[in-house]
């Protein structure tokens, strides 16, 4: 991501789900967090960090974080939108 070029990035952080990018950014350093965040408006920061506080209390599998991950890469790799995840949360019990 930082050899894409910064509008690049922003494009398509700003086509992506904002429970998709929260998921993906759920486990990362808090320095990369901030970066990621940092091409994104003021709205979608915020609502993006509402999810990734909402999913914090969620059971989420592992292999369903890495499958977002994937396909944030994967978006950056192909220079655009794919298909979107289909992301149903399951609470904490």
């Amino acid at each position: 991501m930082r050899r894409t070029h910064p509008v690049t990035v922003q494009n398509i952080l700003m086509s992506t789900a904002d429970r998709e990018i929260a998921l993906s950014t759920l486990y990362m350093d808090s320095s990369e967090k901030r970066y990621l965040l940092s091409f994104l408006s003021s709205g979608k920061k915020n609502r993006i960090e509402s999810e990734i506080t909402l999913q914090e209390h969620l059971r989420i599998r592992y292999d369903y974080y890495t499958k977002a991950v994937e396909k944030l890469i994967n978006r950056f790799s192909h220079g655009g939108r794919q298909d979107s995840m289909r992301t149903y949360l399951r609470p904490k019990r």
